[in-house]
């Protein structure tokens, strides 16, 4: 599932041309149901290794299938958002969620049944495919829409939403949008996706009203995703847009009624400088931009700095029982205290998440003896020359040599 498409993306950040990756990576989108997704991953297995049968054969079989064209997969969506909603009442949700004083524990659990039946369609939403995502605006509308609707009711209601029945799909939706947030949109304004989901996980992991298996559920996909962000090397975007044409024109010539001097006038006096008043244009576009960019409290715009402060919301309140748990089972623990450290050390990521770390695992990471290369050479890609590059507990200790 999740896991096997995790580490498909992984080998492929790390060697994009290993045809295998992409082999592996279609077929767990398959296992997810995202098919439109699983032909575009085929597809460019094909693109670098156009010979592989293995990969000839998957995308003749999904071809025969109309449901992996993304046309008709996005017609599919499309279907769900303008037909199904009206009949669900679906604005009526979100009045409910932007209304924070109504929206208590008790308000959800006697619309229970109701919102099982809104919470169901706002999944098929959220687990459309990326590919459909990248070409359909919108449906990125409507999955942002979505993804604030599930987020909103389970982070301010974690007691009473994670117990209803379509609780348990609503975190895994979630989970699909925290994969989803960075790249169906890469020059979203704030990548409201991505954090909104991170957050309605991180309150719900938290939660001591939560549900057990549903918080045990979050915390592991928050894990999962935190994991999957700290890897990738997209760098921190410039939130300032670049300048435009008209700003990189040449000034124009100056009138006879603009011009700035202080030559000498007739009476041996200096002439006044003309003084325009300051613009606060941009001032106030930069604060507008700031604002937008914020979400849930995060402002990061790179996946490594924004999985830092949902790790940093996970334990800010302590290290719960549960979250010590799952956090000393994650099978790549190692991996993300490394990338977490180097986060903190190179890129100055909130480092608040680091010490909930350790107190969760520190016997397991001080008795783990992983060869890591921090030393990033010129040649390489940043995000493969910080990387696993095997473990010592197998190999056997060098004899000692022997005196002559």
């Amino acid at each position: 599932g999740e896991d096997a498409f995790d580490d498909a993306e992984r080998c492929l950040w790390l060697a994009p041309a290993y045809a295998k990756g992409y082999l592996r990576r279609g077929g767990a989108e398959w296992r997810l149901g995202r098919r439109a997704d699983a032909r575009a991953s085929y597809e460019a297995g094909l693109a670098v290794e156009p010979e592989n049968e293995r990969l000839k054969e998957e995308l003749a079989r999904l071809r025969t299938r109309p449901d992996t064209a993304p046309r008709v997969a996005a017609q599919q969506a499309m279907y769900r958002t303008m037909v199904v909603s009206p009949s669900l009442d679906v604005e009526g949700l979100f009045e409910l969620l932007q209304e924070p004083d109504r929206l208590t524990n008790a308000a959800v659990a006697a619309r229970a049944p109701q919102l099982d039946s809104l919470l169901e369609y706002l999944c098929a939403t959220l687990e459309c495919d990326l590919v459909v995502l990248k070409t359909c605006a919108p449906l990125r509308e409507a999955y942002d829409r979505a993804t604030f609707a599930c987020g909103q009711l389970l982070s301010s209601c974690p007691g009473a939403g994670s117990r209803l029945n379509a609780a348990h799909r609503v975190v895994g939706a979630l989970r699909h949008a925290l994969r989803c947030g960075w790249r169906m949109e890469p020059r979203a304004r704030s990548h409201g996706v991505a954090k909104f989901a991170a957050n309605a996980l991180a309150v719900v992991a938290a939660s001591p009203e939560a549900d057990d298996e549903i918080r045990r559920a979050a915390t592991r996909h928050l894990l999962g995703a935190a994991t999957q962000w700290l890897v990738d090397a997209s760098p921190e975007p410039d939130p300032r847009p670049a300048p435009s044409r008209e700003a990189n024109a040449p000034a124009p010539a100056r009138g006879r009624d603009d011009v700035e001097t202080s030559a000498s006038d007739d009476d041996g006096g200096e002439m006044p400088t003309l003084e325009r008043a300051p613009s606060r244009r941009s001032d106030d576009d930069d604060e507008r931009r700031e604002r937008q960019r914020v979400v849930c409290g995060c402002g990061a715009l790179s996946p490594r700095l924004s999985a830092a402060t949902w790790l940093e919301r996970l334990f800010e309140r302590g290290v719960p029982p549960w979250v010590r748990e799952e956090v000393d089972a994650f099978r790549d623990a190692e991996l993300l205290a490394v990338h977490l450290t180097v986060a903190v050390r190179d890129e100055r990521a909130p480092p608040l998440g680091l010490p909930g770390l350790a107190r969760c695992c520190a016997p397991r990471l001080m008795a783990s003896s992983t060869r890591v290369d921090l030393f990033v050479r010129p040649e390489w890609r940043w995000d493969a020359a910080i990387r696993v590059a095997g473990r010592l507990d197998a190999a056997p200790a060098p004899a000692p040599a022997a005196d002559d």
